[in-house]
């Protein structure tokens, strides 16, 4: 299985449901073995479409970059990647409203 789902634009899931559809999707992965899905809560920020949404480039980032090695036998943690992520667009006055940096979340490891 994957190391990570990632799902940055969930507008069909989010919009007039009750959750249903991000549970069933999040679960059927976390039982076939993927230990971790991101998802976002909501239709991200509107970009150029050779541009992520900043929140979602600042994950991969952080992904690809950890803070701290770890042993290469370890499953990759994202809570933390998604964290640092944030954290980024929280410094900067423009990004600095929850809608920029609150939009995905983590599900599993």
């Amino acid at each position: 299985p994957a190391a990570a789902a990632v799902f940055p634009a969930a507008e069909g899931w989010t919009s007039g449901t009750s959750g249903e559809a991000l549970a069933a999707l999040s679960w059927s992965l976390l039982v076939a073995g993927t230990p971790a899905v991101v998802v976002s809560r909501w239709p991200l920020a509107a970009q150029p479409p050779a541009r992520l949404d900043p929140l979602v480039a600042g994950f991969y980032r952080a992904q690809l970059a950890p803070a701290a090695p770890r042993a290469a036998a370890t499953v990759p943690l994202f809570s933390p990647a998604l964290q640092r992520a944030a954290k980024r667009l929280l410094a900067v006055p423009a990004t600095r409203h929850p809608g920029y940096w609150s939009g995905l979340m983590v599900i599993g490891r």
